[in-house]
């Protein structure tokens, strides 16, 4: 027979603190035992908590995640070798780079000097681009061109298709996203802290993507022969630039949706981070990342 008026699994004790002795005014011994119990429930829940804000904030979720394997973790290193060098502007194969870059985005006009506030035109800050470089070096050069023989059509349409008070500073939004996607990786002078509960993800999942090729196969050990580091360095180049095209695509796709303005850069580029984010969740390799490109923005 079903039980009248039994105590509510939700009954709080009333306590009087007016006294020495903390008496429950009104409680009973069923209510009493569900009270501590409840309690007991609260301050485990309250402490796991705070554990893991702690955890999180110390960076130490990374023990609690599983570790990088040998592949993967030498992968990432001959990656960081390889997106080192700096913008030498005594570099003359550099400066061939650099007026690489101009002559795709500009073809009918020529720069009349080496330094020229032309180079603001390509949305640099100032009238010698590499002092722009500095945070991403000639790789952030390399990424551009990639964009500009690759998409050549998407690229000039949005360089050129929008008024400039309207747009954004092209060149630079280009050196933000081969930024963020360093940041993806765990590199990079923005990284992700390691205690962040989306880096992990972040990283594998990139990892996945721009190492597909040399680790599909791969039984603990980087590829080591000249010609398979040849052609894992293309492989990784491929897929690294074509999510760095998709990126700003996506980028270009959110600042004209939104209607953004040239103050409201740092939360587009925000809103576009999470995007990719997501993204690459989704992706295998750097033929994924193409198609999905291709299809999104037909291109």
């Amino acid at each position: 027979m079903r039980r009248r008026n039994a105590p509510s699994a939700h009954s709080v004790a009333i306590v009087d603190i007016s006294g020495d002795e903390k008496q429950p005014l009104l409680t009973t011994s069923t209510n009493s035992t569900r009270e501590a119990s409840n309690q007991k429930t609260f301050f485990d829940m309250f402490y796991l908590r705070i554990f893991e804000i702690l955890k999180d904030l110390l960076c130490f979720s990374y023990l609690w995640y599983p570790n990088e394997d040998v592949s993967t973790t030498e992968a990432l290193e001959e990656f960081k070798r390889f997106i080192s060098p700096p913008y030498d502007s005594n570099n003359r194969q550099h400066e061939l780079l650099l007026s690489r870059l101009w002559d795709l985005s500009f073809p009918d006009q020529h720069l009349s000097t080496r330094k020229t506030i032309q180079w603001q035109n390509l949305g640099f800050q100032g009238t010698d681009p590499a002092s722009d470089f500095r945070g991403v070096g000639l790789f952030g050069l390399k990424n551009l061109i990639y964009f500009a023989e690759n998409y050549p059509f998407k690229y000039r349409a949005m360089l050129q298709g929008r008024p400039p008070m309207e747009g954004y500073p092209f060149a630079i939004s280009g050196l933000n996203i081969t930024m963020m996607l360093f940041e993806l990786l765990g590199i990079g002078l923005k990284s992700k802290l390691k205690g962040e509960r989306s880096y992990y993800y972040s990283r594998r999942n990139m990892c996945r993507i721009i190492f597909h090729k040399q680790l599909e196969g791969s039984t603990g050990g980087y590829q080591s022969h000249v010609s398979e580091q040849s052609e894992a360095k293309s492989s990784i180049y491929f897929a690294y630039s074509e999510l760095y095209c998709l990126s700003f695509m996506s980028l270009d796709d959110e600042w004209y949706r939104s209607k953004a303005t040239y103050m409201d850069f740092p939360r587009v580029l925000e809103r576009v981070t999470k995007e990719v984010e997501e993204l690459i969740s989704t992706f295998n390799g750097g033929a994924d990342v193409q198609n999905y490109t291709r299809n999104r923005f037909a291109v």
